[in-house]
């Protein structure tokens, strides 16, 4: 069976006037229907840009390479028309941004925005489109979601907006939804109700989905795989309970052993983080990207790149295991 979407090394610059940020590197990876694909990662990993470039959403000075490639359906996304990409995004391809507040106008109702994505798309009335808005608002778990509704994004606290912003995306009923942290700024509760409902939709309205996210803990039991990106590039991708309980690369061992657990503090004196910080896209080291934060590393790790390889459902990009 084919993949829903199919990312062909995908490789996205920032041409800048000193040199060229290079946010993802030969990024390659598939969606299948009612599937979620968890994208983990510390900020400035690639995972945002990498889910901005799958809807073309990339503005100079950056682009992506004319060599990438982003199959939906079959289709090239890459090389569609500027009407044809309208017609895809927001009905069959949906994201929720990181910054609820910037994808808001502040002179119109909440409502009234959600209502002009459905009336574009699915052609419903106003009346129609306004109490659909008001549907979809509830949904997220808004209370009072007609009264809300009616009011400005300024009105609403952030993370009613945030959840609101979820509502949006979810509006038309997208086959694939692509979410940048949309959890971040609610609360555990309702960041849990809104897992829930994300999760309820890939099993009962089939939809599929790209959940980015730093946090690896909220991640078992919610996707089906996860894609570990350091620095631009995959560094361990594969099936959530190996990556969870069995990770391949040091990067992924570190990241899982920063996440604080009951009783870490009280034994220890203290909670692990991981030394050092992600590189500058536009200064990166020879040899492993992770090299120089990673305890594991070799004079060969200093020197060359390795290449992602196959080891039993997993990949991994890591000399540890050639």
């Amino acid at each position: 069976m084919a993949a829903l979407l199919d990312v062909q090394n995908l490789s996205t610059r920032f041409n800048l006037v000193a040199h060229t940020v290079r946010a993802v590197e030969d990024v390659s990876f598939t969606l299948n229907e009612n599937e979620i694909l968890a994208i983990a990662g510390e900020s400035g990993s690639g995972k945002s840009a990498t889910i901005l470039s799958i809807l073309k959403l990339i503005q100079r000075p950056g682009e992506i390479d004319g060599s990438s490639r982003i199959l939906f359906d079959g289709k090239d996304i890459l090389r569609m028309s500027e009407p044809e990409l309208n017609s895809l995004r927001g009905k069959s391809i949906s994201m929720i941004f990181q910054e609820p507040s910037a994808s808001f106008n502040p002179l119109f109702t909440v409502g009234a925005q959600i209502a002009e994505v459905l009336r574009a798309h699915l052609r419903l009335s106003k009346t129609e489109s306004l109490c659909r808005a008001a549907e979809v608002l509830a949904q997220v778990h808004i209370p009072n979601a007609r009264e809300r509704a009616r009011d400005f994004p300024f009105q609403l606290s952030g993370g009613m907006l945030q959840r609101a912003m979820i509502a949006l995306a979810l509006a038309c009923g997208p086959r694939i939804l692509l979410a940048d942290e949309p959890t971040t700024a609610l609360d555990p509760t309702t960041s849990m109700r809104i897992l829930e409902l994300l999760k309820e939709k890939t099993q009962g309205a089939g939809m599929s989905m790209i959940f980015v996210t730093h946090d690896l803990e909220i991640l078992s039991g919610f996707a089906g795989r996860i894609m570990v990106m350091y620095a631009g590039r995959i560094f361990e991708s594969g099936p959530a309970c190996s990556v969870l309980e069995d990770p391949l690369h040091p990067y992924t061992k570190d990241l899982l052993a920063a996440v604080p657990r009951p009783g870490v503090f009280k034994d220890t004196g203290r909670l692990y983080s991981i030394q050092g910080r992600v590189p500058e896209a536009g200064n990166r080291p020879p040899g492993c990207a992770y090299h120089p934060r990673c305890s594991r590393a070799t004079e060969l790790c200093r020197t060359e790149e390795p290449a992602l390889i196959q080891k039993n459902s997993s990949f991994v990009r890591c000399r540890l295991h050639v």
